[in-house]
């Protein structure tokens, strides 16, 4: 079997084929430039094509896998024209994981918010107990240095996103629902009623028989969904302020701060004892446990200043993280660095973002990060979202630049001040530029 990656330099997509890779698959793939993933790839013997052209199809392959971020007219697209007209297997990522859910036992972790958080604690948990997980992520894990594990057992964690509906692929044996709130509504069109819809879908067709699922005994959205779901044999449990899995009730020691994480390690510890794990061990290895990479990640200290990373890049993520941050530096000055993603995003989500910075004491909001084929129109700005934050608190700025933004910190930050840098987008460049900076 010989596969060929379209976007191989994807976070999703090079984890899979480092996955497929270390099984044994000849795998190669095509990005638009070089970078730091690309390099980890080529380091694990993995070819990698740049730039992307139909040149680089032949008929050599037996499938080419691509993602939804392949659009109409773009390079990518020009490999999987070729690749159809030569009749070679085209598909989807999440179709190739799902191949792979069928074949373990699966933990899945989905929801709107959390997932890759509550999906390093359960593999952290696994890993602890001997257990020895295979494991697909969709940001990397200090602990296994990596994105993707490959484990000798029968026990494989992943991720499951709503986006594209991704989480349509994949068979679940333990799974959890976080949360359902709106999001991707570029792609749900019909907003909040189609997602719920789709998480119905996933419940009663993807959880394979006498599946286990664990869901938030607080959300109101998942109480509606789980109300149509027809599994006698679906063995579910709840987790939350009301739930089976009680917040505060279990005494969890984190490293990492705020309710959400509490939350999502109840999760992961009613998974784990489902599938056999003492909890005095699920206990012990979440004390452990760091955070996964881009999740309130302590980058660096400059002039008395500490700097954190997150990927926040929703209005109820940013408040999590806000909070998060209020309640272990309840002293210090907050300084919100966030970079919107998508304008449809920013747009869809103004009025929700204007009131989700409240806990920090300074916001920044750098341009947008435009997607590529998912930003058609530009309805709003940076500059426009910090005037509606504006409305709720007194110091908010838009900068032109990251370069900009870094100009402005340095201006206003000072010994004993916390800055997070909050976006899905590449925002970790303004704590790096700021950290380098020389005093």
């Amino acid at each position: 079997m010989k596969l060929y990656f379209i976007g191989i330099g994807g976070i999703s997509m090079s984890g899979l084929a480092k996955f497929l890779h270390e099984q044994g698959t000849e795998v190669c793939g095509s990005d638009l430039v070089k970078n730091e993933i690309t390099d980890s790839l080529r380091e694990k013997g993995i070819k990698v094509l740049v730039p992307q052209k139909k040149e680089n199809i032949d008929a050599s392959y037996d499938e080419v896998i691509y993602t939804s971020a392949i659009t109409p007219g773009s390079p990518g697209d020009a490999e999987l024209q070729e690749a159809k007209r030569l009749g070679i297997k085209i598909i989807k990522r999440a179709a190739k994981i799902g191949e792979l859910t069928k074949k373990y036992k699966t933990i899945a972790i989905s929801g709107t918010h959390g997932k890759s958080t509550t999906t390093a604690m359960v593999l952290q948990i696994l890993l602890e107990a001997g257990k020895d997980p295979s494991a697909l992520l969709g940001s990397n894990f200090d602990l296994i240095k990596s994105n993707y594990r490959v484990g000798k057992s029968d026990l494989l964690v992943i991720e499951s996103d709503e986006f594209d509906r991704s989480f349509h692929n994949f068979y679940v044996n333990f799974g959890a629902i976080l949360n359902v709130e709106a999001d991707h509504l570029d792609y749900f069109k019909e907003g909040l009623e189609e997602i719920k819809i789709a998480f119905e879908k996933y419940i009663q067709e993807n959880f394979k028989e006498k599946a286990f699922l664990v869901y938030n005994a607080d959300d109101k959205n998942l109480h509606e969904i789980i109300a149509k779901i027809h599994r006698p044999d679906l063995e579910k449990k709840t987790f939350g302020g009301k739930g089976d899995y009680k917040l505060f009730e279990i005494k969890l020691k984190l490293s990492v701060p705020g309710i959400h994480n509490q939350k999502n390690a109840l999760v992961a510890l009613a998974i784990a004892e489902k599938i056999g794990i003492e909890r005095k061990m699920v206990i012990k290895a979440l004390s452990k446990f760091k955070g996964a990479a881009r999740r309130f990640d302590f980058k660096g200290k400059r002039n008395g200043v500490k700097v954190y990373d997150d990927y926040a890049h929703h209005p109820t993520e940013v408040k999590a993280t806000l909070q998060a941050a209020r309640d272990k530096f309840k002293k210090n000055r907050l300084i919100a660095v966030f970079q919107p993603h998508q304008y449809s995003r920013t747009y869809f989500f103004a009025k929700d973002f204007a009131t989700s910075f409240l806990k920090a004491n300074i916001v920044i909001i750098p341009p947008i990060y435009e997607v590529a084929g998912r930003d058609e129109e530009k309805k709003i700005d940076n500059f426009e979202l910090a005037k509606m934050i504006k409305v709720n608190q007194k110091e908010v700025f838009a900068t032109k630049s990251f370069e900009d933004t870094v100009w402005k910190l340095n201006q206003i930050s000072k010994a004993n001040d916390i800055i997070i840098v909050m976006g899905a987008g590449p925002i970790y460049q303004v704590a790096d530029e700021f950290l380098a900076k020389k005093t």
